[in-house]
């Protein structure tokens, strides 16, 4: 239970940072997004207009529900 809180607030403290993610592919919960791991290895769910594997974006984590972590890729500049 200690480790989920701790985990929990550690995802929070990423809301509004940008990182790059590693896309995995579609995720299993039919919702309609990508899936992939943040170069600090955070699993993060994000929409993308087509699936997409082993490419890396920039994503900026945007909220944290039910211990998942929802984010958007950002332009790259």
């Amino acid at each position: 239970m200690l480790g989920q809180k701790k985990r929990e607030n550690f995802y929070r403290s990423c809301v509004g940072k940008t990182f790059q993610v590693l896309a995995e592919g579609s995720d299993a919960s039919g919702i309609g997004m990508m899936k992939g791991l943040s170069d600090n290895y955070l699993p993060v769910l994000f929409s993308f207009a087509r699936e997409i594997k082993n490419e890396m974006l920039p994503v900026r984590i945007d909220s944290v529900k039910n211990m998942t972590i929802l984010g958007s890729v950002t332009p790259i500049s």
